[in-house]
């Protein structure tokens, strides 16, 4: 997969045919087709303060409850870097959408990476997947060019 820059943010292994677009503090990717998009929201956090044990955890639960999401994310772990949370699977209240959620805690930031698509429809779930598990912070200085 090709690699895409947010400047300043994130790089990530983006799908072929993939169209992003940025809004402030939100990417949002579609895939060829349009079936589904992939939501990419940065936060920041006070530089140097490690990820706590549960954070991630909670930012997953806190989105499901927002985008009223039903289903308990699956338990903490750490990946090559971030303490990560993930929600598979879980289900609007109306039962039309089908949402895959995972909090990604780094240092300076955290992302949290929303997944949409109709019903149980999921062939492109695998390569959402791992666009987020390709997920790098960049440098976030503006004096340095990424």
């Amino acid at each position: 997969m090709p690699k895409w820059t947010w400047p300043r943010v994130l790089e990530l292994d983006l799908p072929i045919g993939w169209v992003v677009s940025i809004e402030e503090n939100r990417a949002e990717a579609i895939p060829a087709g349009d079936h589904g998009a992939v939501h990419i929201s940065v936060f920041w956090r006070s530089k140097g303060s490690a990820p706590r044990i549960g954070e991630a955890a909670e930012f997953v639960r806190d989105f499901a409850q927002l985008l009223k999401v039903t289903t308990e994310p699956e338990a903490e772990r750490t990946r090559a870097g971030p303490r990560v949370s993930r929600l598979l699977n879980g289900r609007s209240k109306d039962g039309a959408s089908t949402w895959d959620i995972e909090a990604q805690m780094w240092p300076d930031r955290a992302f949290v990476c929303t997944y949409v698509r109709e019903a149980i429809e999921g062939a492109l779930q695998g390569q959402v997947h791992e666009m987020w598990a390709s997920i790098v912070p960049l440098d976030a200085s503006p004096s340095k060019a990424n």
